[in-house]
């Protein structure tokens, strides 16, 4: 399989398992050493980038990343795809749309609940 840039390939970019779009996209496959920095330098130089929250669990560190607008988190979503982050360590990231927008959750029936900091409001 011939490489793309970034070293992306065209497996990685086939992501049959992703949301419907939004502007949050949802990063996977980031290893426990992923440096926060690295991370943001590579998609804080993208159009449209807003924000960027890492979460750290146990053995898993996933980061979301909102951006202006839907067609900006999209843009980034196909060029990112696969790209690999060396302080990760696990190969090539898993960009997804997130199932919901930065910073809002869903409630325990469905609807929406914005935060602010973590807390409803």
């Amino acid at each position: 399989m011939d490489e793309m840039p970034h070293g992306i390939n065209e497996k990685c970019a086939a992501n049959m398992k992703d949301n419907p779009p939004c502007n949050t996209l949802f990063i996977g496959n980031l290893g426990e050493t992923v440096v926060e920095e690295e991370l943001r330098g590579l998609f804080s130089v993208q159009p449209g980038f807003k924000q960027m929250k890492v979460l750290r669990q146990d053995r898993n560190t996933v980061c979301f990343i909102e951006f202006d607008d839907v067609s900006t988190a999209s843009a980034v979503h196909h060029t990112l795809q696969g790209a690999v982050v060396p302080s990760s360590g696990r190969g090539g990231m898993r960009i997804q749309f997130s199932k919901n927008p930065f910073g809002r959750r869903k409630d325990l029936v469905g609807g929406m609940v914005g935060t602010l900091n973590g807390a409803p409001v």
